[in-house]
Parts: C-alpha cells; sequence; structure tokens
C-alpha cells in the first residue's frame, strides 16, 4: 500500500496542477506579447508563484515541454523562440495583408464583370427589341408593296415577287421563265 494515493488526494493535486499551468501559460503568453524573455525569476514575478513551485518535477517538465525552459540552452531557446515568434507573426500579418488585397481586387474583378455581363445582357434585350420592330416594320413595308402592285396589277402578288417588282420596277415586265 506504500506509494498509493487516495483519489480525493490526486484529484485536488491535479487540479492545483491545471492551475498553476494555466498562471504559468498566461504569464508567458504576456511575456511574448511583451517581447521579455521567458525564464523563471519573469515567471515568479508576473504569477507570484514561489520560486519552489518552478523547482519541482511536474512543474519543470512542463516548462521544458511547453516552453524549451530547464535544458543546457534554455534562455538561448527562449530569446531565439520569442525572436521566431514575432517573425512568425510578422510574416503571418503580411501574408495576411496580401490576401485581403487580393480578396478585394478579385471582389471588384467580379463587380466588374458582373457588370459587363449585366450591360450586355441589357444591350442584347436592346438589340433583340429593336430587331422586332425592325422586322415589323420589314413586314408592313412588304405587305404594302403586295398592295400597291395588287392595286396597280389587279393580282395577287406573293412575296417573291414583290421582290421582283422591287428589281424591275413596276413599268417594266418580268423577264419570262425558262
Amino acid at each position: 500500500m506504500k506509494g498509493m494515493i487516495n483519489d480525493g488526494i490526486k484529484k485536488y493535486q491535479d487540479k492545483r496542477r491545471a492551475k498553476t499551468y494555466k498562471m504559468i501559460s498566461a504569464a508567458a503568453r504576456s511575456l511574448i506579447e511583451e517581447g521579455r524573455k521567458i525564464d523563471i525569476s519573469n515567471l515568479v514575478e508576473l504569477t507570484g508563484l514561489s520560486n519552489s513551485t518552478f523547482s519541482k518535477n511536474h512543474v519543470r517538465e512542463f516548462l521544458r515541454k511547453t516552453y524549451g525552459i530547464g535544458g543546457k540552452y534554455s534562455s538561448a531557446l527562449c530569446c531565439a523562440n520569442n525572436t521566431l515568434l514575432r517573425e512568425d507573426s510578422k510574416k503571418l500579418l503580411d501574408r495576411l495583408d496580401n490576401l485581403e488585397e487580393r480578396l478585394i481586387r478579385a471582389d471588384i474583378a467580379i463587380r466588374r464583370t458582373n457588370d459587363g455581363k449585366k450591360k450586355a445582357e441589357r444591350l442584347l434585350k436592346e438589340q433583340t427589341r429593336d430587331n422586332e420592330i425592325l422586322r415589323g416594320q420589314l413586314d408592313i413595308a412588304i405587305n404594302q408593296l403586295q398592295l400597291l402592285e395588287w392595286k396597280k396589277n389587279k393580282v395577287t402578288v406573293n412575296q417573291n415577287n414583290v421582290v421582283e417588282f422591287l428589281k424591275f420596277g413596276s413599268r417594266q415586265k418580268k423577264p419570262k421563265e425558262k
């Protein structure tokens, strides 16, 4: 039974550890935002936790895995991580700005295309309407010519004869068909 921990105590420890990790993470984020070095002294200052808390195995393991603190080159790694994070953040922000500009240009191009399409559709409708009007006027003119020819010659004239009438005139004789 030696080394066995009561479940209630285990839950209590886990809850306290989670709270400690949360405090450390918040302090580390704050240090990163301020551009400061993530080390034990800065974490002690921001969290209010004691130095002995940071010497516990579970806390040291958390710091090593999460922030690279506690190894042989931990302070250099922390500074490098801060610099890399700042550089990565700048690259991501630049990329985001570039993507936003491209999105705006694409939106403008789409609007222009849609405007051009609407204009072309409107012109097509107008042209179709004008063509229908001209067809109607042509039909009326053909009918009037047929009527004039019929009145002059007192014969029924079909559309082909109207074309011949226009071609040869009313006083000329039509050529004989062979």
